[in-house]
């Protein structure tokens, strides 16, 4: 009896969100235009150019293969939304069985046009990442948006100059909007502080960054198997 009830209230949930998603695209797109004029990018004679166009919708998974003996993306495919973690892992494993690594991704937006932007309840994450979206767009237009995929490097260059810009972009729309400050940035080669200010709680950023470098330590020896060993520790 519980079951039918919790699918009736789920499914009122997503009409609410339904409803109420062409007015929120709508908000948000005008004010991150707004933030993109006044910043000068993708100005043109018909104001800004393409135009912010969201949807808030399920973007599709990514499968992300990498060499064994470098962590570098060197290929990817989409996948429909909706895989459970079985199916999931189901796929890893058989892709790894080719000689590579493998990892099945969530990704939080796609820059088709309109963007597809995943449903949130995170004001703040959506207006930035509807900023992100637009800027591959614009950068669609131009020489370095057009190499995009062609190399691990290219693709880091492009994510690289999305993120700096998107995240000016979000915090100006933010403070203009609603009030919320700019927060104070820390360096590319710091981790934030932990919350509350506790320098031995546990930080996210902070043990993937240990991660990554130890990682990239043990497959520069060649220790290929011990690297993978050492992941499988950390992820558990």
């Amino acid at each position: 009896a519980r079951l039918p009830m919790l699918d009736e209230k789920l499914a009122s949930a997503r009409q609410r969100l339904a409803d109420l998603a062409p007015a929120t695209e709508a908000i948000i797109q005008g004010q991150v235009a707004t933030i993109l004029s006044e910043e000068g990018i993708g100005a043109s004679p018909v104001g800004i150019f393409p135009p912010v166009a969201t949807r808030f919708e399920s973007p599709p998974l990514i499968l992300v293969v990498s060499p064994r003996e470098k962590i570098e993306i060197k290929t990817g495919a989409q996948l429909r939304p909706g895989l459970d973690l079985d199916q999931m892992e189901r796929l890893e494993s058989d892709v790894d069985r080719l000689g590579v690594s493998s990892l099945v991704v969530a990704i939080g937006g796609i820059s088709t046009y309109p963007a597809m932007i995943m449903e949130t309840g995170n004001r703040d994450w959506a207006v930035t990442t509807v900023g992100h979206e637009w800027l591959h767009g614009y950068l669609f237009l131009r020489p370095l948006g057009w190499s995009y995929g062609q190399s691990s490097e290219i693709i880091a260059i492009n994510e690289t100059v999305v993120d700096i810009a998107a995240e000016e972009v979000g915090d100006k729309t933010l403070e203009r909007f609603y009030g919320v400050p700019i927060p104070k940035r820390t360096r590319s080669d710091e981790a934030p502080p932990a919350p509350g200010g506790d320098p031995q709680a546990f930080n996210f950023n902070r043990e993937m960054r240990a991660t990554r470098l130890a990682a990239d330590a043990l497959l520069a020896q060649d220790k290929v198997d011990e690297a993978e060993q050492y992941l499988e520790e950390r992820r558990r």
